[in-house]
This record gives C-alpha cells, structure tokens and sequence, in this order.
C-alpha cells in the first residue's frame, strides 16, 4: 500500500479514535460515515481493512440491520401493515425508512407504501407512511 493510502487509513482510524469521547448516537454516525469513506476508498482501490479494533461497536452491525430488515419483511408477509412507531415497538428499530430501502435491496421489490393521517400525542393530526408487503 503506497503512503497515501496509508495516510488516509490513518486519518480514519485518529476520527474514530476521537469519537470515542461523544455521546453514544454522535459516535455511530461518525462511524456509519467513516464506513462509507473506506468503502469509497475501497472501490477506489484504496485498499486496506477498516481497524474495527478502535471501533468495535460497528462490528456486526450489518447483520443486525439485515435482521431487522428481515424481521420486518416475515411481518408484511403475513398480512400485517406497519409504520415506523409500530417498528419501534415491535422491533425496537429507530431507523425505519432505512429497514425498508434494506427490504428493497433484499427483494428487489418495494414494499405498498401510503400515507396515513393519525393522532399524534398532542391531540394533532398528522400523517405518517404505512408499509405492507403485495407480491408483484
């Protein structure tokens, strides 16, 4: 690996190092971000391994997501509808709208999606995205 490359690895491995001071939802998106960077420079043919050694929160988070992702499809395709606040109960998944680009990935069909008005708790309507699964 030449010196640039070198160097770039080891800019990302000083941010993560300093995210480690941060609160604990600042430090995932730090590290979400960094991951993009090395798998930008990855297919850039920056090749080396992400140091998941100052990080090791982010090991394995792709499986959870995957998990989640997949626990949300087994959901609508047995009939049920869901929005992201049933999610977060069901499933305890923050991230909604991501779960369901994941869903899309898997597939390679996007779930039916409309907005639907309900009652927030503060007695106002709003409209949130209602998600079920329909095979094409």
């Amino acid at each position: 690996m030449n010196t640039k490359n070198e160097t770039l690895f080891a800019i990302v491995r000083e941010i993560r190092k300093s995210a480690e001071t941060l609160a604990p939802s600042r430090r995932r998106e730090i590290n979400n971000k960094l991951d993009r960077i090395c798998v930008l420079m990855k297919d850039a043919d920056v090749a080396a391994p992400v140091d998941k050694t100052v990080a090791p929160e982010i090991e394995g988070q792709g499986e959870h997501f995957e998990s989640q992702a997949k626990a949300v499809l087994a959901w609508m395709q047995a009939g049920n509808h869901i929005t992201s606040l049933e999610a977060l109960r069901r499933f305890g998944i923050i991230s909604f709208p991501r779960r369901i680009l994941d869903i899309e990935k898997l597939t390679g069909i996007a779930p039916k999606r409309k907005r639907i008005q309900v009652t927030n708790r503060a007695g106002k309507q709003v409209y949130v995205n209602e998600y079920w699964w329909e095979e094409n």
